[in-house]
Order: C-alpha cells, then structure tokens, then sequence
C-alpha cells in the first residue's frame, strides 16, 4: 500500500493540477494571491528555510495589498502547516495549523466559495490526523471532503477523496469498502485527461490495491488478474514513467504476487517472485521498504522449507540495513527470529523475541481496535443524523397541518365573526351565544393542540429509547456472545500455526465455535431485519418469525391466520403487523415467564385484527406506567389508524388485541 507521507503530498499536487473547472471566483482569486504573495513566500520559507524571513515578508505584502479576503489569511496557516510537514517531524504542530486554516472557512456560504481550497486542507488535515491516531478525526475529514467535492469537484478530483477514504478502510480492515471505494476512484480516473505522469502512477497502483484488497478476502485468481492490469497500466505509459519506476512498480507487484502463492502454499513460485521482487527495488532510490517486507515473506517460504540457514540469512539482511520501519515488519520480523530459535533447538534465545513479538502485537491489536471503533462510530452518527433527518421531516409534516388546521380555523372564525356582526342589532341574546361558541372552539383548539405536543413528545422519548436499548443490546450481544468466540477460535488458530496442538482435534473445535457465532449473529440480524417487503407476503413473514422464535424452544407459539391467503399488503400495514408482533413476542420472552403463546391474525372486510395470548404471570393494568415496548406498539397501531387494546391480570397471562384498516397492495 502506499505511504502515509507519500500519499498526502501526492494527492495534494494531484488535486491542484487537476482543476480544469474550477469556478471563476476561486481560480482568480487562487490566481492573484499565488503571483502576488504566495509563490514569493514558499521560495523564502522552502529554499531559505527562514520562518521569520518568510513570513514577515508575507504579513508586509499582505498589507500592502489593495485585496482584503479569507483566501490569503487561511493560506499564511496553510503555509506553516507545509513547513513543519516537510521540515519538521511536529505532526501535532502541522494538525494545528491546519485546523486554524480551515477556522476561516466556517461557514456553508465560504466552503462552497472555495470548495477546492476547503477539501485539501480537509484530505490534508484527515491525513495528519491518521498519523496521530486520531482516527474518528480522521473518519470525520475525509467523508467531509468526499461529501464536499461530490457536489461541487469534477469526477476526476473527486479520486483523491475516495482514494484517502479507501485507504483508510483497509486500514481498518474493512476490506469490502475499501475495494468499493478503490474502485470508484478508478472509475473517476479514467476520466482523467490527459494521462498524466501523476494520473497513471495512480492508476496503476489502484489496481496493485485492489489486488491486496482482494488477497485480504482470499480471492486470489481476481487480485492476480488486478496485479496484471497493474502491470498492463504500465507497460502501456512506459515512456511516461520512465525505466526507474517501471522496475519499482514490476518489484511490488512481484511481491504481491508472491504473498498470493505463500498463501496457496505455492512455496517454489513465491520464492521466485520474491527473489525478483528484491532484486528489483532493495536498492537506493527504489521501493527499499517494499522489499524488505518481501525479504520478510522469503524468510517465511524458507522456514516453511525448513531451510534455516537460508531463513536466518535473510532475516539478518534486514538488520543489516536497519530494522524494519513499520509496526507490522516489526511485529513479522520478531516472529520469525522467534520461530528460526524454536525451530533449530534454542528456545532460550527465542524468549526475548516472543516478548517483544506479544508486546509489539497487544499495541498494534489496541490500534486496531482504536480504528475499528472509529469506524463503528461514523456509521452509528450517519445512523443517528438520518434518524434525526426522519424526526425532522415528521416534525415539518406536522407543522404543516398544524398551520393548515389553523387557517381553517381562522377561516371559520373570520366567518362567526361577520355572522356576529350581521346579527348583532337583531339580537344580543344571539352575539352571546355566538361569543360563548367561539370560546369553546378556542378551548378546543388549544386542547388538541396541547394533546398533539404531548404525543410527539412521547413519540420522540419512545424512539431515543428504543434506539438507546437497542445500541446497548447490540452492543453487549456483540461483546459477550461474538467476541468472545472469536478471540477463542483466534486462540485455536494461533495453536495450530504455532505448532502447540493438534490440528486434527483443535480445528473441529475451531469450526463448531464459529458455528456459534454464525448463530449468534443470525439470530441478532433476524432480530434487526425487517420482513422482505413486496417479496413475500404478511403470511410467510408471520410464519417465518414463529419459527425462528420456536426454534429456541424457550416457548410454544401457535398460530392461526385466515382471509389473507398469500395476498401483499401495503408495505407500512405488512411492517406495521410485524413489528407489533415481534415487539408483543419479544415482551412475553422478556418477562411473561409463559409456556405457550397463540397468535390470531383474520383480515375482515376492510380491516385486520391482530390478537396474541399467553399464560404467563400476567399483571395489573391500572395504575401501571406503559414501558418503550407498549408504547411503540400502541403508537404504531395509532399511526396506522388502528386501535390497540391491552389486557391483563396477575395470574391469568396476558392479551394484546389490535385492528387495523387495511386495503391490498396494488403493486
């Protein structure tokens, strides 16, 4: 994959030369700053490397200048930022600065103004912040960015964003959106033109991701066919690139290529490959960290071979030139040292190894998880916004017919009114009465009013809650349940690999676990899910609930539908139906303590009723506060408008009765 510093300044450049349609207002005003101030100041600030010179230069011609806009005060932090990114190894200073670049630019109307300007700094900022760890910052960035120039870049700018945002999900390991995105950024570069030395590099290294995206999955055939077109991509702007680059591009994907035969245990054609690939770029000037990671795979294809003396020769090539950068070579080269110790009968010269190797592994495991939960928070704050978008276009619904309640309202009063004046000298006995009516109008409307607050507040209240319960559900199912029978089969594995049991009795094991957890998050999607709608019919999607509820045989669940014969609802009725049932079974599961359940579904002319008994312990409906599940099934039956009846005592079980107006689908 590329390099984190590479990557930044080279999408950087690719993003500025890449304009051809920026808007007027943004490339003049670019335009004028740059001849004028800019260009004058990086020539002190990179040549003279002269902070003080350069910008006291900067703030004097700033002065001078007839011009006053944000353009060239966000670009003196942008300078700094540069500075301490190329000069200095202050990350924290270079984030900074960034962050007081994009300051100036806080408003909708100055982002869309400079919506170039605003997304680099944004892909800038995103990627000094992956380097300090600051992953959700960096989530936050770069989706800002993507969203940013999808309304207003060309779809060859727009591959930088989606390429940042493909990287940092591989990162992540969330390897099916990364290859998304890689693609889509390929897709947006091939409209790129002309072919550009910058734009065919990246070409070709999107399909050398891809390709690794796809060893990840364990698709091997599909990332050999992208490592060729990678190869493919090259060969053809050979004049372009120039014989240098095309040994390093030929280098990597020889490497890539070679963890594809490692892993199918190909072990004679990955030596091959990684001899070449070494060969190609363990040199100065060339991809000199690729190839150490490719010396990394050669020591494990020999220790696969048994050939130690070859495997230790290796491993000591790397020390020689400096031990390996990344956490990750890092983290390989201590196991093999390990595993050459274990492996030629010196376990005591092992053991430092082994600890370095669990100490390096629990910091890398900590990043990860660090990653993985910044992920996890963006989908659930994309979740939270679309809800709160929902509650939104509820709340403008309602203040729509409010409004037009309203002006019926005051139509009519308009009318009392003129009737009053009309009457007034027949009878004063009449503008009483009239005056008397037009109170308890009033009175009414402020009633209805008053009840229409007080039910979207209990709405709103019902679905925080149950979002809040659901998120802890998840939450627990997954780290109770899940987690802990993966971290039991990653056990299982690291054993067999390690040599410290026997496969034939562990892997048996290892596979019923992960059975489990198949199980397991089956039965939390089912519980997610909502019914296939326009595909199966409300009897198929009852059915299917009862016996995925059977099933567990925490209870017996029988049922009787009639009038509907395999007929398709309307989508909100179908849903409606199911999730009343599912909230009443989820309820008697809870707290019912019963044994038996009868579910009664009839459609009756033109409507539906929906009735579920058990004999559980039951409980006193009066004076009883209505908890989040009662109260979601009473307001969707409401919504619907249908009626909900609840019935109950200590004792006798339990009844929930619903109708519903109900017409078929015309669909």
């Amino acid at each position: 994959m590329c390099k984190a510093a590479n990557c930044a300044v080279f999408l950087l450049l690719l993003l500025a030369v890449s304009c051809r349609q920026t808007k007027t207002t943004e490339m003049a005003e670019a335009t004028f700053w740059r001849q004028s101030l800019l260009d004058s100041t990086y020539r002190i600030l990179f040549r003279e490397k002269d902070t003080v010179k350069a910008f006291s230069f900067f703030d004097s011609a700033l002065q001078r200048s007839p011009r006053v806009s944000v353009y060239p005060r966000a670009a003196r932090f942008d300078l700094k930022a540069n500075y301490y990114y190329f000069f200095t190894s202050d990350n924290e200073a270079t984030a900074r600065s960034i962050d007081s670049a994009l300051a100036f630019y806080n408003t909708a109307e100055l982002q869309n103004r400079y919506p170039r300007t605003y997304v680099g700094l944004l892909l800038f900022g995103g990627q000094i912040a992956y380097r300090l760890t600051q992953y959700s910052k960096a989530n936050e960035y770069y989706f800002r960015a993507k969203k940013l120039a999808e309304a207003h870049l060309s779809p060859c700018e727009q591959t930088a964003f989606n390429y940042n945002i493909a990287m940092v999900l591989f990162r992540q390991e969330n390897y099916r959106a990364s290859l998304r995105h890689f693609r889509e950024a390929y897709a947006q570069q091939e409209s790129c033109a002309p072919q550009t030395f910058g734009v065919v590099l990246q070409q070709q290294e999107i399909q050398s991701n891809i390709g690794e995206c796809f060893v990840e999955l364990k698709a091997y055939d599909s990332a050999l066919v992208h490592f060729d077109k990678a190869l493919a991509i090259a060969a053809r702007y050979k004049d372009t690139l120039g014989p240098v680059f095309l040994d390093r591009i030929h280098g990597v994907v020889a490497g890539n290529k070679a963890k594809v035969r490692l892993a199918q245990n190909r072990l004679e054609e990955a030596e091959q490959l990684c001899l070449k690939a070494i060969a190609l770029n363990d040199r100065e000037g060339y991809e000199v960290d690729n190839a150490r990671e490719v010396k990394l795979q050669l020591a494990e294809i020999y220790r696969r071979q048994t050939d130690f003396s070859a495997m230790f020769r290796v491993l000591g090539g790397i020390m020689t030139n400096g031990q390996p950068a990344g956490a990750g070579q890092r983290l390989e080269w201590q196991r093999l040292m390990a595993a050459y110790y274990e492996q030629t009968a010196l376990p005591e010269l092992a053991i430092p190894y082994l600890k370095a190797y669990s100490s390096l592994n629990d910091s890398i495991q900590t990043a990860q998880k660090q990653l993985t939960e910044a992920d996890v928070a963006r989908q659930l704050r994309d979740r939270e916004q679309q809800l709160q978008i929902a509650v939104l276009k509820e709340d403008k619904e309602q203040a729509l017919l409010s409004l037009g309640f309203t002006i019926v309202f005051s139509g009519m009063t308009v009318a009392l009114i003129y009737l009053v004046y009309q009457h007034y000298r027949r009878s004063k006995k009449t503008v009483a009465v009239l005056q008397a009516l037009n109170k308890e109008i009033s009175a009414q409307k402020a009633a209805r009013e008053e009840e229409a607050r007080q039910r979207h507040q209990l709405i709103t209240e019902a679905v925080i809650r149950a979002q809040e319960a659901e998120r802890s559900l998840i939450g627990l199912e997954l780290h109770d349940n899940i987690n802990q029978v993966l971290t039991t089969v990653k056990l299982h594995n690291e054993m067999v690999l390690e040599g410290l049991g026997e496969p034939r009795q562990v892997l048996p094991r290892t596979v019923k676990y992960l059975q489990d957890c198949i199980n397991e998050i089956r039965s939390l999607s089912r519980r997610l899910s909502a019914p296939t709608l326009g595909r199966i019919s409300l009897e198929e999607s009852i059915k299917d609930l009862i016996d995925s509820i059977n099933a567990t045989s925490k209870v017996t669940i029988t049922h009787q539908i009639a009038g509907l014969e395999n007929q398709v609802l309307k989508q909100e009725l179908h849903l409606g139906v199911y999730r009343i049932l599912q909230e009443q079974l989820n309820n008697i599961l809870k707290h019912a303590e019963a044994s038996e359940v009868f579910v009664l579904i009839e459609q009756k002319a033109d409507r539906l009723e929906l009735s579920v008994t058990d004999n559980g312990k039951g409980f006193a409906v009066q004076g009883r506060k209505a908890g989040i599940g009662l109260l979601n099934m009473q307001t969707r039956a409401e919504s619907l408008n249908g009626t909900f009846q609840l019935e109950s005592q200590p004792g006798r079980g339990c009844k929930v009765a619903v109708v519903l107006p109900c017409q078929p689908s015309l669909s």
